[in-house]
């Protein structure tokens, strides 16, 4: 579960400084799906660096299972971003120099999954 509590996050330009989320109270329940639609420049960008472990940088509370975010080093970040946080993003993001199937080994390699298993769990999803 997520929950986030008067999320507010800044920044600063010489003297200027730029209220970009303000009190942000959001909660997120096991199973749920979550779309952040706007404006260009409304923080949608900032809002999913926040709830995907990318920026600690903020004012109020993230609490992801029950887990404080702001005081997670950032191996177990990491850890959380890779088995709790799932992005889907408007373009492919893929890595240009890797075949589908090896873009699609990727995550599952980076879970610690063997190689055998990876490379059977892709072919099913594939279907061949």
């Amino acid at each position: 579960m997520i929950k986030l509590k008067g999320i507010n996050k800044y920044y600063t330009s010489g003297d200027e400084k730029l209220h970009a989320l303000k009190n942000v109270d959001l909660e997120v329940k096991k199973g749920e799906f979550l779309a952040i639609m706007g404006p260009s420049g409304s923080g949608k960008s900032t809002m999913i660096k926040i709830l995907g472990l990318l920026d600690k940088d903020f004012e109020g509370s993230y609490l992801l299972d029950e887990k404080e975010v702001k005081s997670l080093n950032d191996d177990l970040l990491s850890n959380l971003r890779n088995k709790k946080i799932g992005f889907v993003f408007q373009d492919f993001n893929l890595i240009d120099r890797l075949t589908i199937k090896e873009n699609i080994e990727l995550p599952m390699l980076y879970m610690g999954k063997g190689i055998k298993e990876t490379k059977d769990k892709v072919i099913e999803l594939l279907g061949k």
